[in-house]
C-alpha cells in the first residue's frame, strides 16, 4: 500500500499522540489494579484474622464452662443428683451459647445402688431424671462418640466435629469435652453443646457486603458454607462431587490451621475468588474469608472505560487540524518528487523549482546543486575509466573476473604466456575447461571463500608448461559483485626456486651448528632484538617458543662474574671495528652452569654507523671438564707415585729391621735362659734383657705397621674382641690426643668377637682417632663406644655395602667443627682431603674404608657443621648375643599397637622408612619434617598422642626442645630420641636428660618396634 506524504504526515503525527496516550492510560490502570489487588488481599487477611479471633473467643469462653465444671466434680467427690443439676443449670446461665451441660460417668450401666451414670441440662428444661425406672441400665457412652472416646484415651479434652442433633430439631451442634479423674483413674466427662447457626448470625453481622466467610475442622469437615450443601461434609466428599483439587488443596490449608492467601475458581459464586485463612486456635479449625474478583475488580474496569472513551475523543479532534496542516506541506514536496523522478529517469538538466525558504524550499535548493555535481562526476567518471584501462595495460600480472562457477567473464592478457594459453581459450570458459582437476578445484574453492567471507583469498599452484617446464604461480581473488570475483596471478617461479635453495642452504648450516656444537646469533643494534639459530638454543638450555631473546635477556643468562667483561669486550670490538671472542659461563634454567666460547663481529651501514653485531657461540663445557680432570689425574698420578717411591722404601726398610729384630730377639731369648739360670731371675741383667724383648716385640708391631701402610703386609686373620684392641691402643691414643681433649670409652663388656687382622683394626682406630683430632684444634671430647648391633633387610635395603645379619659396632665420635654435604660425599675418596697441601695425603680413610671392605663389614658416617662427626664401622660378627638376651626373641605380636605416635625427623626417606615401620605395625603415625611443624601438627590433633619419636638435631627446634614444648601441652607424654649420634656424645652436649630411651641409628626394625613397645609398657604401667 502506497501512501501520499499527506497521509504521511497525519499518521506519523497521530501514532506517537496514541501510543503516548495509550501508555500512560495502562500504565495508570495497572497501577490502580495493583493498588486495589493489595488492598483487597490485605482486607481479606484483617477479616480472616478477625473472623477467627472472633470465633475463637466465643468457643474458649464455652470450653471453659465445660473445664469448671470438670475441676467441680474433682474437688468434691461425694456428690448429689441435686447438687449436680443445680451446676449444670448454673452453666447454662453463665453463657447464653451454651445449648445443653452435661456429665457423664464410668461405667456406661446404670448402677444398681441408685448411682448416677448421667446427667444433662438443656435451656428447654430437665431431659432426663435419674428416677426414671425405665432408664436402668442404660447405656449413654458409646465408646465410638468422639465426645467420650477421645478425652478417655487421651486424658485430653476435644471438640468434636459438628454433627445434628435430631432430639433438638436437626440444629448443628459441636461438643466440647473435658475429663475428670479420682485418684488418678478416669472417673467420667463435662461436656458442653455449642449450636452453630447462632455463631453464622454474628459473623455475618461483621462480614462486609460481597463478603462471605467459610469454617472449616481440622478433620476436612465443613462448618460454614455460602455453598449450603457442602455444611457438615468432608473436603474428600467434595472432590467425589467435582470440586477442583486447586479447590480441596485450599480447604486442606484452611482445615489444618494454616495462615495464607489464595486465588481460586468458584470457590462460592463459580468465578475467580479471593480467598483469606486464618486459624481458630482453640478448635483447631480454620476459618476463611472470600471475595469475587469481579467485584473486588469493579472500580479498575470503570476507569479502564473512561480512559478508552477520552482518547477516542482526542484522536478525533487530532486528526481534524492534522489534515488541515498537512495540505500546506505536501503540495512543495509533491513538484520537488516530479523534478526528482525526470533526473533518475536520465535527465540531467532536470531541476526543482524552489517556492519558499522554509526546509522543502532548502531542500530543492540541494537537490539542483547535487544534480549539477552528479553530471560533472560523470564525465569525471568516463575520464577516470580510460585512465585505469591505460594503466592496466602497464601491469604484468595476469587480471581475469570469474563467476562462482568459475568462468571466465573478463581477461587482461598483459603477460598471457605466464598461463600456458592463449586469450581466445579462456573467454567464457571455466577453469574446468582450462587447468588441470586438482588446480580446478582449488579455483572454485577459493572464489566460494572470497564470495562468502569478502576477505582476499590467496593460494599457490603449478602448471606443466612442457615436459621440462613447471611454472609455479600465485593467485589473488577478491569479491567485487555479488557472485563474482576479480583475480590476479603472478608467476612465482624463480622466487620458489629461490626460497628452495635458501631452505636447502639453512638445513645444511643447521645440521652443521649441531655436529659441531656452534650456534649463531644476530642483534640488532637499534631495536635490542637478538636472533638465535637452533644450535643456540640448544646449548642455553631453552625452548625458542618460551623464550624471546632481547639484549637484555641474553646478558641475564649469563654468569654475573662474566657479566662486566663481555659487555666491556663488545664495547671495545664496537669502538676499534674489531672481531671479538671471549669466554664466558652461562647458567641454564635447570641451574646448570655451562662454559662457552663466543666469536662477533659488528656490520656498518653506508654512513659508517653500527647497526648489527653477528656472531657465534661455541659450548666447551665438555673439553674444559676434560681438560680439568686430565691435570686432576696427572696431580694424583704425581702423588700416587711419591707415595708408591716411600711405600717400597718403608717397605725394604721393614723388611731388612725385621730381619734385625728376628736375630735380637734370638739372642736375647737364649741369653735370658743363660742369665737367669746363672744369676737368677730376679738379677738386675735379667730384668733389662726383658725389657730389651719387649721394645723388639713393639719394635716388630711397628714395621708390621709400616707394612701395612706400603700394602705388603700379609693379612693374619683371627677371632679378635675389639674392646681388647682399645685397651691395648690406650697408651698409643694418649700420646696422639691433646691436653685439652677429653678421651672416653664405653665398651659393651657382652661384645661378640670379629674375623679380623688386629694390625688393620688398630690401623683404623688409629686413622679415625687421628682425623677426630685434627678436628678439633681448640680441644672437645672424643668417644670410643663398642657395641652388638643386628643389621636387617629394611637397613641393608638402603645401604647397598651392608649386609643383614648380627654385627660388631665401633663407633668414633668427636665434638668438632663437622662436615657439610659436599664434603661427606666424598670422604672416602682416595687422594681428598680437607687439610692445607703438607699437611695429609688424602689416603687415611680410604685406607680405612679399603681394610673395613676386606673385613667384610660396613662403614658409614654422620657429620654436621659445627655439631661433630660419628663414623660408624660395622664389622660382622662371629659370636652373637645369647637368644635371652636379644630382643628379637619377642613373638611378632609383641611389637604391635593399636597408639597414636608423633614422628619428627627431619630426613625425609628416614621419615618416611620409620613412619612406614610403624604403621605396618597397627600405630597410627602423625609425621613433621621438623620442630616447629611437628608443634602445629600436636597442637591441631584433637585426639591423645602417646609417644612422640624425635630426631635429635633438627632445623629450627631440636628434638630436646619440641618434647619439653609437647609435654608442656601433652602432661605426661613419652619420648624416643633418635640420632646418627652415639649416645654418649648426646649426652655430653646437654641434649638428653638421665633417664630419657634414646635409639641410635641406624637401628632395624625390630628393635625400632621393641623400643617402641617397651617405652609405651612402661607409660602405661606408670599410669
Amino acid at each position: 500500500m502506497r501512501l501520499s506524504v499527506r497521509s504521511k504526515v497525519v499518521l506519523f503525527a497521530v501514532l506517537p499522540v496514541v501510543a503516548i496516550y495509550t501508555g500512560f492510560m495502562l500504565f495508570n490502570v495497572l497501577e490502580m489494579r495493583r493498588l486495589t489487588v493489595a488492598s483487597v488481599e490485605w482486607r481479606l487477611g484483617e477479616l480472616a484474622g478477625n473472623g477467627a479471633r472472633h470465633f475463637d473467643s466465643h468457643l474458649r469462653e464455652a470450653a471453659q464452662i465445660a473445664a469448671m465444671t470438670a475441676a467441680f466434680i474433682e474437688n468434691r467427690p461425694q456428690l448429689t443428683s441435686d447438687e449436680l443439676y443445680t451446676q449444670l443449670q448454673t452453666n447454662l446461665e453463665m453463657n447464653p451459647l451454651v445449648y445443653a451441660s452435661g456429665i457423664c460417668f464410668e461405667p456406661y450401666q446404670y448402677d444398681p445402688n441408685q448411682r448416677f451414670v448421667m446427667r444433662y441440662a438443656y435451656r428447654n428444661g430437665e431431659a432426663l431424671r435419674l428416677s426414671d425406672p425405665s432408664r436402668t441400665g442404660y447405656d449413654y457412652t458409646d465408646e465410638k462418640q468422639e465426645y467420650w472416646h477421645v478425652p478417655r484415651t487421651t486424658g485430653r479434652p476435644v471438640w468434636t466435629k459438628p454433627y445434628y442433633d435430631e432430639g433438638a430439631g436437626d440444629i448443628l451442634m459441636s461438643t466440647y469435652s473435658v475429663p475428670f479423674f479420682r485418684d488418678g483413674e478416669f472417673w467420667g466427662i463435662a461436656t458442653v453443646d455449642i449450636p452453630l447457626e447462632p455463631l453464622r448470625e454474628l459473623a455475618d453481622v461483621r462480614m462486609p457486603e460481597h463478603f462471605e466467610f467459610t469454617i472449616i475442622t481440622c478433620d476436612g469437615t465443613y462448618v460454614f458454607s455460602p455453598l449450603p450443601d457442602r455444611i457438615n461434609k468432608s473436603v474428600s466428599e467434595m472432590l467425589s462431587q467435582g470440586d477442583g483439587d486447586e479447590r480441596v488443596e485450599l480447604a486442606r490449608a484452611i482445615a489444618a490451621g494454616q495462615t495464607g492467601s489464595k486465588k481460586v475458581t468458584g470457590w462460592v459464586a463459580g468465578e475467580r475468588e479471593w480467598v483469606a485463612h486464618a486459624p481458630i486456635e482453640s478448635a483447631r479449625w480454620g476459618f476463611a474469608a472470600s471475595v469475587p474478583e469481579r467485584t473486588a475488580l469493579a472500580p479498575v474496569q470503570e476507569q479502564f472505560a473512561r480512559d478508552v472513551i477520552a482518547l477516542g475523543a482526542s484522536l478525533v479532534l487530532i486528526l481534524a487540524g492534522l489534515w488541515f496542516l498537512s495540505a500546506q506541506i505536501s503540495g512543495p514536496i509533491t513538484r520537488l518528487v516530479g523534478a526528482v523522478t525526470s533526473f533518475a529517469a536520465g535527465d540531467t538538466t532536470a531541476r526543482a523549482q524552489k517556492a519558499s525558504d522554509d526546509e522543502i524550499g532548502l531542500l530543492a535548493e540541494n537537490f539542483n546543486d547535487m544534480a549539477g555535481r552528479v553530471a560533472q562526476r560523470e564525465k569525471e567518471l568516463r575520464e577516470s575509466e580510460e585512465r585505469s584501462r591505460a594503466i592496466l595495460d602497464t601491469v604484468p600480472d595476469l587480471m581475469f573476473c570469474l563467476t562462482r562457477d568459475g568462468v571466465h567473464l573478463a581477461f587482461h592478457d598483459a603477460k598471457r604466456a605466464e598461463i600456458c594459453t592463449r586469450p581466445d581459450e579462456i573467454h567464457g570458459r571455466t577453469v574446468g575447461e582450462i587447468l588441470p582437476e586438482p588446480v580446478a578445484e582449488a579455483y572454485l574453492r577459493h572464489i566460494a571463500r572470497a564470495i562468502d567471507g569478502g576477505e582476499v583469498e590467496v593460494f599457490e599452484y603449478y602448471l606443466e608448461c612442457s615436459e621440462t617446464d613447471r611454472r609455479h604461480f600465485e593467485a589473488r581473488m577478491v569479491s567485487y559483485r555479488d557472485d563474482e570475483v576479480l583475480t590476479i596471478v603472478r608467476d612465482i617461479t624463480e622466487r620458489r626456486r629461490a626460497e628452495e635453495q635458501l631452505r636447502r642452504s639453512e638445513g645444511i648450516l643447521t645440521a652443521a651448528q649441531k655436529l659441531a656444537h656452534v650456534g649463531s646469533w644476530d642483534w640488532d643494534v637499534q631495536s635490542g632484538d637478538v636472533d638465535w639459530s637452533d644450535e643456540t638454543y640448544r646449548i642455553f638450555g631453552l625452548h625458542p617458543g618460551h623464550f624471546r631473546p632481547h639484549i637484555d635477556s641474553v646478558m641475564a643468562l649469563f654468569h654475573t662474574d662474566d657479566r662486566a667483561k663481555h659487555e666491556e669486550l663488545i664495547e671495545h670490538a664496537i669502538a676499534d671495528k674489531s672481531s671479538i671472542s671471549f669466554d664466558a659461563r652461562i647458567l641454564r634454567p635447570d641451574g646448570t652452569v655451562r662454559e662457552v666460547v663466543s666469536s662477533a663481529q659488528g656490520q656498518y651501514d653506508e654512513e659508517d654507523r653500527l647497526t648489527r653485531i653477528v656472531g657465534t657461540v661455541h659450548d666447551i663445557t665438555e673439553r674444559k671438564r676434560a681438560e680439568k680432570d686430565r691435570r686432576e689425574l696427572e696431580a694424583q698420578l704425581r702423588q700416587s707415585q711419591k707415595l708408591e717411591a716411600i711405600g717400597q722404601l718403608a717397605g725394604g726398610v721393614a723388611h731388612d729391621f725385621n730381619n734385625i729384630l728376628t736375630a735380637i730377639l734370638g739372642h736375647v731369648e737364649l741369653s735370658i735362659d743363660t742369665v737367669r739360670g746363672e744369676l737368677g731371675a730376679d738379677h738386675g741383667a735379667v730384668q733389662s734383657m726383658v725389657q730389651i724383648e719387649q721394645a723388639a716385640q713393639r719394635a716388630s708391631a711397628l714395621t708390621r705397621q709400616l707394612l701395612t701402610f706400603s700394602r705388603r703386609d700379609v693379612m693374619r686373620p683371627q677371632a679378635l674382641n675389639l674392646n681388647t684392641i682399645l685397651t691395648g691402643l690406650d697408651r698409643m691414643l694418649q700420646r696422639l690426643i691433646t691436653e685439652d681433649i677429653v678421651l672416653d670409652t664405653a665398651t659393651d663388656p657382652e661384645l661378640a668377637l670379629v674375623q679380623a687382622d688386629a694390625g688393620h683394626l688398630e690401623q683404623v682406630v688409629v686413622n679415625l682417632v687421628v682425623n677426630a683430632v685434627h678436628a678439633m684444634p681448640d680441644g672437645g671430647r672424643l668417644t670410643l663406644e663398642t657395641q652388638n648391633v643386628t643389621l636387617d633387610e629394611a637397613y641393608t635395603t638402603s645401604h647397598a655395602e651392608a649386609r643383614p645379619g648380627p654385627h660388631v659396632l665401633l663407633a668414633v665420635s668427636d665434638t668438632g667443627h663437622g662436615m657439610d654435604a659436599a664434603t661427606l660425599e666424598r670422604v672416602f675418596e682416595p687422594f681428598f682431603t680437607t687439610k692445607a697441601v703438607d699437611k695429609g695425603t688424602g689416603l687415611g680413610l680410604a685406607t680405612v674404608h679399603g681394610i673395613v671392605k676386606q673385613t667384610g663389614g660396613h662403614i658409614m658416617v654422620y657429620s654436621e657443621p659445627a655439631r661433630g662427626t660419628t663414623f660408624k664401622v660395622y664389622l660382622p660378627a662371629i659370636g652373637t648375643i645369647p637368644d635371652d638376651e636379644s630382643p628379637l626373641s619377642e613373638p611378632d605380636a609383641y611389637y604391635r599397637g593399636h597408639e597414636t605416635i608423633m614422628l619428627c625427623e627431619d630426613d625425609r626417606p628416614v621419615r618416611e622408612l620409620i613412619a612406614e615401620s610403624l604403621r605396618s605395625a597397627g600405630y597410627t603415625v602423625l609425621t613433621a619434617g621438623n620442630g616447629k611443624k611437628g608443634l602445629e601438627v600436636a597442637q591441631e590433633h584433637p585426639h591423645s598422642i602417646d609417644l612422640l619419636v624425635a630426631d635429635v638435631i633438627m632445623p629450627d627446634m631440636n628434638g630436646r626442645k619440641l618434647s619439653e614444648r609437647l609435654q608442656a601441652l601433652r602432661p605426661g607424654l613419652r619420648t624416643v630420641f633418635i640420632s646418627g649420634y652415639t649416645s654418649n656424645v648426646i649426652a655430653h652436649h646437654g641434649v638428653l636428660d638421665e633417664g630419657v630411651d634414646f635409639l641410635e641409628k641406624p637401628f632395624t626394625r625390630q628393635a625400632l618396634l621393641a623400643r617402641v613397645r617397651s617405652v609405651l609398657g612402661a607409660a602405661r604401667k606408670g599410669a
